[in-house]
């Protein structure tokens, strides 16, 4: 089943019903939804004449709010048993990361459509392709959203398991169209094989034949024959080149193909004449020490380094027990202490040990090694700073203590009366050189700049220990400005990712070989508000480094044809 839905807003122009009609040709759904056609009903049988279609169902225009829609809706669903599902403009978005620009959404303003959504229970079934549906077309103030989605119930969702919904842009529209297909795409057949003559240009392609083709004597001619080209014809296929692939098998095998050539050594000659040249930053004897094993006389020697009363564990014995008792306790510490393993953040990352940081340490072990390492199991990890040092999963909870703290030190004691004397929040926030301003900071604007400048460091400095980590665990297949929050996602993480919307809105592409620069969704024209184009073209490349030829200059003709005047 296919389904087309789109917002037109006027079925009434001729290129309106063209894309339509072009999209019906291209997908040819078994259902089209068209809303917004502000047209009288004979128009509305010419289009079902044109578009190929049994029925046609007409509904008027009945001047609902937008917030009456939803609670009809919500009606029509809770006393609905059957499978349900939704698609269409419903002039909403499900939080703010589903808008570019403009003002900030917040919870609240979002509140309703979100509460609609859970309380009937609805699943927004994704899409693929650009992440917006609707723009408003202007050079200033220009924003976008997806406003324009499907839901459906967990009863349809089971029903229809392989759905995908894709966007579906149209130059000159506000909405792009929805295309929901619930079919999977068949294998096709292999196509008959042919020899193209155009082959004959190519070296490789004599190579292939020269390899594949058997020069025995003997045996019967037609089976020779027949086996030669059968070798042949299986080289060429396999060594097809620029020929588009849909067949799930031959992909696997494409994709086989360029790795193990990726990764399969050149074999490449004087290297060392080269090496001479490259600056050597770890001499041998250090790199030796870095990845040998950790020998027992290095244990030992740390063990008698440590101040005998300091590092008191829970079972009451300090570094000076294991100093004076070595020779008795010494081997089984030697044994229990190469068991112990460091903590990944996912199975693919690189462990890291519990010793790294001197002190504040927490030691992560499998339930059977904290049985025989003896380790007792604490609780908490008690308060820092006022404030519990392990976070769990209620904010609330964590900081409900430090808050009560905070509202007897501003509100004072009801009985005595005493308290803070307060004073205007703007001359408490004037600065010191104005006079008689105290300084005091936006404590959240402080706070959200602060989190930026760690997500500053985290795009500068790739080789980082936090950089690492945070990637491994967060975005291993793709870049901290690309990163989402996720299911299960630890408070500093979304912290962080508050304050790289502070980066985003002020980050821009220097552009140098323009590789790493996306045409459509990178800030790098100079180009006030978002910085990045505005016109959209069936010839726009994906990268910028497309515009630019050898040498360094751009492809104008391209340039100007890809690009409105202004941009160009």
């Amino acid at each position: 089943m296919k389904i087309i839905c789109w917002n037109c807003q006027g079925i009434g122009g001729d290129l309106t019903v063209d894309d339509l009609l072009e999209q019906n040709r291209l997908h040819s759904p078994e259902v089209v939804a068209v809303l917004e056609t502000k047209n009288h009903s004979r128009r509305y049988r010419y289009l079902k004449r044109r578009l190929d279609m049994a029925c046609m169902h007409v509904i008027e225009q009945r001047g609902i709010a937008g917030a009456q829609q939803l609670s009809v809706l919500f009606d029509r669903i809770a006393g609905f048993t059957e499978p349900c599902f939704l698609m269409g403009d419903l002039n909403d978005v499900l939080s703010d990361s589903e808008k570019e620009g403009g003002n900030v959404r917040t919870v609240a303003s979002i509140r309703t459509f979100r509460n609609f959504v859970a309380q009937a229970q609805l699943l927004d079934l994704g899409f693929e392709g650009y992440p917006y549906t609707w723009r408003n077309r202007r050079e200033e103030g220009f924003i976008q959203e997806r406003i324009d989605c499907a839901l459906a119930s967990k009863k349809w969702v089971k029903g229809y398991q392989q759905v995908i919904v894709k966007h579906v842009i149209l130059e000159g529209s506000d909405h792009a169209i929805l295309l929901l297909s619930t079919e999977v795409d068949q294998p096709r057949r292999k196509r008959r094989f042919m020899y193209d003559p155009r082959w004959n240009q190519e070296a490789q392609c004599n190579e292939v034949v020269r390899s594949c083709w058997g020069n025995r004597l003997g045996g019967v001619p037609g089976n020779i024959l027949v086996d030669n080209l059968k070798r042949v014809h299986h080289g060429l296929d396999e060594d097809e080149d620029n020929v588009w692939c849909t067949n799930e098998q031959r992909m696997h095998n494409i994709d086989v193909r360029y790795f193990n050539a990726l990764f399969a050594t050149d074999q490449p000659a004087n290297v060392e004449e080269i090496m001479p040249f490259v600056p050597c930053k770890v001499g041998q004897m250090e790199n030796n020490l870095l990845i040998a094993q950790v020998s027992d006389v290095e244990i030992e020697s740390v063990v008698h380094q440590m101040y005998p009363t300091k590092s008191l564990g829970p079972d009451g014995f300090n570094a000076g027990f294991f100093q004076h008792h070595w020779e008795t306790v010494g081997g089984v510490v030697l044994e229990q202490v190469g068991r112990i393993n460091g903590i990944s953040v996912n199975p693919s990352a690189e462990p890291i040990s519990h010793v790294f940081f001197t002190d504040d340490s927490v030691l992560f072990c499998r339930a059977t090694e904290v049985e025989e390492l003896g380790i007792c199991h604490q609780e908490g990890f008690g308060k820092y700073l006022g404030i519990q040092a392990d976070f769990g999963a209620s904010k609330k909870k964590v900081f409900e203590d430090a808050q009560n703290r905070l509202d007897d030190i501003i509100n004072g004691d009801q009985k005595t009366k005493k308290g803070i004397h307060w004073m205007a929040w703007n001359r408490v926030a004037k600065k010191k050189s104005l006079g008689g301003g105290l300084g005091f900071k936006e404590i959240i604007a402080f706070n959200v700049a602060m989190l930026a400048k760690v997500g500053w460091r985290i795009i500068c400095k790739l080789d980082s220990l936090l950089t690492k980590v945070l990637k491994e665990k967060y975005f291993p297949s793709s870049t901290f400005l690309d990163a989402t929050v996720g299911r299960g996602t630890l408070w500093g993480w979304k912290g962080i990712l508050q304050g790289r919307n502070v980066l985003k809105a002020g980050l821009r592409w220097r552009v140098g070989d323009c590789r790493s620069v996306k045409v459509l969704s990178d800030p790098w024209l100079p180009t006030p508000r978002t910085f990045k184009p505005l016109s959209r073209h069936v010839d726009m490349p994906t990268m910028v480094s497309e515009f630019v030829a050898q040498g360094g200059k751009w492809r104008m003709e391209l340039v100007k044809r890809c690009f409105n005047s202004d941009e160009a």
